[in-house]
C-alpha cells in the first residue's frame, strides 16, 4: 500500500468493486482486505478523497459511475451503491450506515 502522510486527514480507499472514505490511515487499510486493485490516498478535506474515490472508482471498475453520496469510515461495495442511488440523496448529502440484524441501511443525517 501507499505511505502514511501525517497531515493528511481524509484517506479515499477504492478498488474495481468498492470506495471508502476514512479519517484513518490504518482503518483504510485494513478495511481495504476485499477490495480488488485497490489504492489509498491521502487528502486534506472529505470532499477531495470523495471526488477522487469516485472518479478513480469509474476508471478501476470499468466504467460503472457512482456520484455519492459516501457515508464517511466505511466501505460501500457495487449493491450498497445501488441502494445508496435509490434514496435519491443529493450527491453531497451526509449519509450513515445501520444495521437492522444484518442488513445495512443506509440512511441521510439532519444537521439540525
Amino acid at each position: 500500500m501507499g505511505k502514511k502522510s501525517k497531515d493528511k486527514k481524509w484517506y479515499a480507499l477504492v478498488g474495481s468493486n468498492a470506495i471508502g472514505i476514512y479519517n484513518n490511515y490504518y482503518r483504510a487499510e485494513e478495511a481495504g482486505a476485499f477490495v480488488f486493485k485497490r489504492i489509498i490516498k491521502g487528502f486534506n478535506t472529505f470532499k477531495q478523497a470523495r471526488k477522487y474515490a469516485i472518479s478513480e472508482y469509474a476508471y478501476r471498475s470499468d466504467g460503472e459511475f457512482f456520484l455519492g453520496p459516501v457515508p464517511a469510515n466505511f466501505t460501500i461495495y457495487e449493491n450498497d451503491m445501488r441502494a445508496i442511488e435509490a434514496l435519491g440523496l443529493d450527491t453531497d448529502a451526509s449519509i450513515k450506515v445501520v444495521f437492522k440484524g444484518k442488513k445495512k441501511i443506509f440512511e441521510e443525517i439532519k444537521w439540525d
